[in-house]
């Protein structure tokens, strides 16, 4: 009885070994899974008449909220966002997006961080009563904030993406910050 146990026992601790040292050749792969969150907050405003045209400029900065639901501690995960907001110009409604980067040092596993994006310039044109444009755009026009979209990179990989509703994400424009 002895006997068995102790090769039991042998099988057992060679077993062991042989199922750490795979453990140590191939890493486990990173389940990347994030929540993502955004809010703005206005930062300042200016308001000017020019004409018989009152322009109001409020400029917000986006807070976006990321959460690491991966399971796994990250460091070094690059934030790559795009801003999007609608512009009236005349008649038309132009959607635009502000592009940035950051990058996030470490973040545990289920733990929050808050990035703050560069502030984004929203205006609101109102004609004063009894005037109007010749081109038929409205006596009021407000610029409007649509939503965001994030791309997350670790290791030179885009491992996750995010994109508001509503929103088509445009391509990353590089050199831009």
């Amino acid at each position: 009885m002895t006997t068995r146990l102790l090769i039991l026992i042998r099988l057992f601790a060679a077993f062991s070994v042989a199922r750490s040292s795979l453990r140590a050749e191939a890493p486990q792969a990173i389940h990347y899974n994030f929540d993502v969150s955004w809010s703005k907050e206005k930062a300042d405003s200016k308001t000017k008449g020019v004409s018989h045209t009152k322009i109001v400029t409020n400029n917000y900065v986006t807070h976006i909220k990321v959460t690491n639901r991966s399971g796994e501690a990250i460091s070094n995960l690059e934030l790559q966002y795009q801003l999007y907001y609608a512009e009236a110009e005349g008649t038309a409604t132009v959607v635009k997006h502000k592009d940035g980067k950051h990058v996030i040092p470490f973040i545990k596993p289920l733990e929050s961080v808050v990035v703050d994006a560069e502030p984004v310039s929203l205006s609101t044109k109102q004609l004063t009563g009894g005037y109007h444009y010749t081109s038929g755009a409205p006596p009021r026009q407000i610029d409007v904030f649509k939503g965001i979209a994030a791309t997350f990179i670790h290791e030179g990989k885009q491992v996750f993406e995010f994109v508001s509703d509503g929103i088509k994400k445009a391509p990353q424009e590089s050199g831009k910050k």
